[in-house]
């Protein structure tokens, strides 16, 4: 399986959809859905993709959230008090465990997105966030392929 990029990347690229997630839903409001489809939108999704090291390790996830919003409906955000949570929640989680996935098989976040729903992975939060990712990616393969 080709990766999409480097490994020396793919932990800043984790921690940044993450918490770019995580400021979509919680300091600006968005459902993980709406702000997905505005990040899939956006050139930010085939960069992000990629492994673009400006977009993966360059950008906080506050600010690709803020970037991504204000690209696609032209709202800036930036006098909105960020929210910061030291839990981890299951936008979070949706986040860190996609962008690992989308590493590990090379797929745009679109492809992934056509085969498995980002609510399907957030449905997922309760069942697999405390398992091994591989466990994860397993069911991601297995839903790809039910889809095809």
């Amino acid at each position: 399986m080709a990766h999409a990029y480097s490994k020396l990347y793919l932990n800043d690229a984790r921690r940044t959809l993450a918490r770019s997630f995580g400021a979509a839903v919680y300091t600006f409001g968005y459902s993980l859905q709406d702000y997905f489809e505005l990040f899939l939108k956006s050139s930010f999704s085939e960069k992000f993709g990629r492994g673009d090291p400006f977009v993966v390790s360059g950008k906080s996830g506050i600010e690709l959230a803020l970037e991504t919003i204000e690209s696609q409906t032209g709202q800036n955000m930036l006098d909105t008090e960020p929210v910061f949570s030291f839990d981890r929640s299951p936008e979070y989680w949706a986040g860190w465990a996609l962008a690992y996935y989308q590493w590990l098989s090379g797929l745009s976040f679109m492809a992934l997105n056509e085969a498995v729903s980002i609510v399907t992975i957030l449905e997922m939060y309760p069942k697999y966030h405390e398992m091994d990712i591989s466990k994860f990616c397993d069911r991601l393969d297995e839903i790809r392929k039910s889809t095809r």
